[in-house]
């Protein structure tokens, strides 16, 4: 996942800034999504919210497959 990432957010204000970054990650995908430095930390925060959010209801799902896979 970390080197074939769906997709990169990155936050620019110079052309020169998109450049160099387009530069850095070309290796690991072409699909980057540009905004601004604000945007971008306002999607990182929304992102990690809906995976603190989303990692529990999961958890219980795992856990509730398991007691029903189990024999009593």
């Amino acid at each position: 996942m970390f080197r074939e990432p769906d997709r990169i957010v990155a936050g620019v204000r110079t052309e020169a800034g998109k450049t160099r970054i387009t530069e850095l990650v070309r290796p690991f995908t072409a699909n980057v999504v540009w905004m601004t430095p604000e945007s971008a930390e306002m999607t990182k925060h929304a992102l990690n919210a809906f995976w603190r959010r989303r990692s529990p209801s999961i958890n219980e799902i795992a856990g509730i497959c398991e007691r029903v896979g189990r024999p009593t």
